[in-house]
């Protein structure tokens, strides 16, 4: 057989033979990603070398697309368009192609929530930067506090930030070395710019307002979409977050606050103010807070069951206050245990109304007056006061931007007093209303007032 390297011969005559040599081949396959994106030399399919040649390769981008990278064993440089691979052995490779990079970076998960409300004086900025294609490079982003660079490229101070360089999303946090002012409106500017040639540039302003209030006592955790148990010993207060209820790493903080946004008409604070946040944190699913409390706080609230305590929720980014619903106590360790979605102030409150439509103060009005709704703007509902200075029929009703009445609260005679009612969002058949501009008119003998409520949803 003469093409295998060992066989035989029969020598019944003289003979010549002769062993012919040929260098060992083996086989590089080429391939591209996507299909139809670009060229290749050597083209795509299977092509035989000999073994530890050295081959040139090139990847020709097709129109609308830019070269991305190599990939597979031997190649000299995976991020060059026109490189070398050594054949050692058989190999496959890929020239990946991409779109090209023209879209910014995006700003998500701010903190404090754009346009928020009632926000801590001492309150630290947090956000993330993320980008679809190269990348974010983090020596690009820049930050304005009302008009001031306070970071920028290089400026970074250790402790100030969490962040991945080069790497498609950054996590960014920020202290300010003094409190912002209180009660003002601070304006924040971020700019951040990608890797891409040329370079996309993201560039965002929002507002956000602060209180008066400043934090103490905060304890911080770095929780992610992979969910964490944690317990603040300052505060006493524990928190339960899930698997994938936080999309983004999130620096939590809960601290000890020397107040609170004002509390709803009728009611007032009998404990110590919580802040949680940041502020305007929304979960994707709810996680528990386990809250403690004392019998001295059972006293103060008039109450001997833990089950009966009022605990309201105040959330910057609605401006309402809301009241927790109690799912679980511990009597023998004296926890209470909450859900909540949304991050911000708590406190144990005691009412000191009596129900709605009815007087919530024995000292009578000199005049008749509509106050001013709490919250506002609000979701899912408003409380309204207003005073009564003689007996008379009243009517108070709701009306939309074109002047259309939707809903009646309040259509009989009253006497004298300051009384309260609420508007649940929705309109006279009981279906909740979209988000907007809202007049509220009363009408009482002969005096007439108006307000515009604005429901956010």
């Amino acid at each position: 057989n003469r093409y295998q390297a060992i066989t035989t011969i029969t020598l019944h005559e003289s003979r010549t033979a002769k062993a012919k040599f040929e260098p060992e081949t083996i086989q590089l396959t080429v391939n591209v990603f996507p299909e139809g994106a670009g060229f290749t030399l050597p083209d795509t399919g299977k092509h035989s070398y000999s073994l530890n040649e050295t081959v040139e390769i090139s990847a020709i981008a097709a129109e609308g697309y830019i070269f991305d990278k190599w990939t597979g064993s031997g190649i000299a440089h995976h991020d060059s368009a026109n490189t070398t691979i050594l054949m050692d052995e058989s190999r496959s490779i890929t020239a990946y192609f991409i779109l090209p990079d023209t879209d910014p970076p995006v700003l998500l998960h701010c903190y404090p929530k754009p346009y928020s409300r009632y926000v801590p004086r001492n309150a630290g900025l947090q956000f993330v930067m993320k980008d679809r294609q190269s990348g974010v490079d983090i020596d690009g982003i820049s930050v304005w506090l009302d008009g001031t660079l306070i970071v920028d490229k290089g400026t970074f101070n250790e402790g100030d930030q969490f962040c991945l360089s080069s790497c498609k999303h950054v996590l960014f946090k920020y202290k300010p070395s003094e409190p912002f002012p209180a009660e003002s409106e601070i304006t924040i500017r971020i700019q951040g710019r990608d890797l891409a040639e040329p370079p996309n540039l993201c560039d965002t302003t929002y507002t956000f307002t602060t209180a008066a209030i400043k934090l103490a006592k905060c304890d911080t955790a770095l929780v992610d979409s992979t969910g964490k148990s944690t317990h603040h010993d300052s505060t006493g207060i524990g928190m339960t977050i899930p698997p994938n209820a936080l999309t983004s790493s999130v620096i939590i903080t809960v601290s000890n606050a020397d107040s609170t946004p004002p509390l709803p008409p009728g009611f007032r604070g009998i404990h110590e103010y919580f802040h949680f946040g940041p502020d305007g944190l929304e979960f994707d699913e709810p996680i528990t807070v386990k809250i403690p409390y004392t019998p001295e706080l059972l006293a103060a609230a008039g109450v001997e069951d833990p089950y009966d305590l009022i605990i309201l929720y105040y959330h910057t980014s609605t401006g309402a206050w809301s009241q927790l619903a109690i799912v679980d106590v511990d009597r023998v360790n004296l926890f209470i245990y909450v859900t909540v979605e949304e991050f911000c102030y708590l406190t144990f409150g005691k009412e000191e109304t009596s129900s709605i439509g009815s007087p919530v103060e024995t000292s009578m009005p000199e005049a008749f007056a509509l106050l001013p709704n709490f919250p506002n703007p609000f979701n899912p509902e408003t409380r309204i006061a207003y005073e009564v200075s003689e007996t008379c029929p009243v009517d108070i009703c709701v009306y939309d931007a074109n002047g259309r009445r939707i809903r009646t609260l309040i259509r009989q005679s009253q006497q004298p007093g300051r009384y309260e009612t609420v508007w649940d969002g929705r309109n006279q058949e009981g279906s909740s209303v979209p988000s907007g501009m809202y007049i509220l008119r009363m009408e009482a003998g002969t005096f007439m007032a108006i307000r515009k409520m604005s429901l956010l949803k």
